[in-house]
Formats: C-alpha cells, structure tokens, sequence
C-alpha cells in the first residue's frame, strides 16, 4: 500500500518524525548480523583456546574485532608481544580468567568486565579447573 502525502503527513506527526525520515538517505550506515548457527570456532587442537569471531569481516571494518573465547582449564597463552599493543574489552561471562599485564595479576570471575589500553606485555587464561567463557572486544 502506498499512503498519500497527507497520510504520510499524519504518521510523522504521529511519531514524531519529519518526512525526511522516509526518503533521506544514511550518510553512513553498517549492520552486521551473525547468527549463532554461522559462527566457526577456529581451533588448532582440544587443549587450544577455541576462539568464535561475532563479527563479519570486510574491507574497512578495523574499527574493533568481537569474538568469544573459551579458554580450557588450567592454559595461559600471550593476548600480546611486548612490541604491539592491546586495547581492548574484557567481559567475563562464565569461569574465572586469570589476566596477567607486566608484572601486575589480576583474576576477573562472571560479570566482571576490564578496559584495557596498554604496551605491556599480556597473558591470559585459567588456572582453575572449569574453562572460562569470555567476549573479547579488540578495538
């Protein structure tokens, strides 16, 4: 059904939006559904890290990386080298994730969620014995 104008007219009004809301174009504008039956886990072997990308990839997309990571019972593997960086958020969804930045120790249990902008030199993992769920967002 195509409204009039004047139908037009009355649902901005309605809503509360200008006629420009129909018919202007975005200045910019990017979705990027992944649904859970798509994602791939990329996992080089049982006792790995199992990281699952939440994003699409494409030309541009630099911005910031999501992924969920599932780290095995009692691993700690590098998050970075001490040549790059790492900015990033951390929400801790199931288990307990031991972070390890320098020198400093910290443990992050479910809820727990950490902004991190560093140089340093990062390691990341569990030392207990159930795995650790977590959203990693790399910006």
């Amino acid at each position: 059904m195509t409204p009039t104008l004047q139908t037009l007219s009355r649902i901005c009004r309605v809503y509360g939006v200008s006629l420009s809301y129909f018919f202007a174009d975005p200045k910019r504008h990017s979705l990027s559904i992944t649904r859970k039956g798509h994602l791939e886990a990329v996992r080089g072997s049982q006792e790995s890290v199992r990281q699952i990308p939440l994003h699409y990839e494409h030309i541009g997309s630099t911005r910031c990386v999501a992924s969920l990571i599932e780290f095995p019972p009692k691993l700690m593997v590098a998050a970075s080298e001490s040549d790059q960086g790492l900015s990033c958020l951390i929400y801790v969804i199931e288990g307990r994730l031991d972070l390890n930045i320098g020198r400093d120790k910290d443990v992050l249990v479910a809820g727990d969620c950490a902004c991190l902008d560093t140089d340093m030199v990062v390691t990341w993992g569990t030392a207990a014995q159930m795995p650790c769920h977590v959203l990693f967002v790399k910006v």
